[in-house]
């Protein structure tokens, strides 16, 4: 009787530690699973901004004060530097309504060798403490994500760069 009831023991224990092994890799599954897709929310948002930005914006010949969609090229992916000075007059806030996103962002324009560009004076669109070197230190984003799009200005090649992060 007394080997009955150790086999008995040693069956529910096996049993108990399997099914806590399923119901942990059920969590760490669904933990995955969600982090996985706010980051996937977070990239299909950036792409929805980078093409916003690429576009000629609404009005086509919009400023700070009559604007309902941003955009800072003619429609041909030739940068408008006027419309680069009425996007960093736009506040911070208003800016991110407009760009129809609820995530953090920075805007910025890179050479070919990867040098930060100023055009028409202004470096970075956004956060004004940030620039492409401290973001990580400063603001330390759970998921960030960089697009690259490339745009004539002055008859050479630039990289528009886009970052957002929550």
């Amino acid at each position: 009787m007394y080997k009955k009831s150790q086999m008995w023991s040693l069956d529910l224990i096996a049993g108990i530690t399997l099914f806590l092994i399923v119901v942990a890799l059920y969590f760490i599954f669904v933990a995955n699973f969600s982090e996985s897709e706010e980051l996937d929310q977070l990239y299909s948002n950036a792409i929805f901004v980078s093409d916003t930005l690429m576009s000629a914006g609404l009005p086509e010949n919009w400023t700070a004060s009559v604007v309902e969609e941003v955009g800072i090229t003619n429609g041909e992916y030739r940068l408008n530097s006027s419309k680069i000075t009425n996007l960093s007059s736009l506040d911070y806030a208003n800016l991110k309504l407009l760009l129809k996103t609820r995530y953090d962002y920075l805007i910025f324009f890179e050479n070919r060798s990867g040098s930060v560009l100023s055009i028409s004076g202004i470096k970075y669109i956004g956060n004004p403490a940030l620039n492409k070197t401290n973001i990580k230190e400063i603001e330390n984003p759970d998921n960030l994500v960089s697009i690259k799009r490339f745009l004539f200005y002055k008859e050479r090649i630039i990289t528009m760069v886009l970052y957002l992060w929550q």
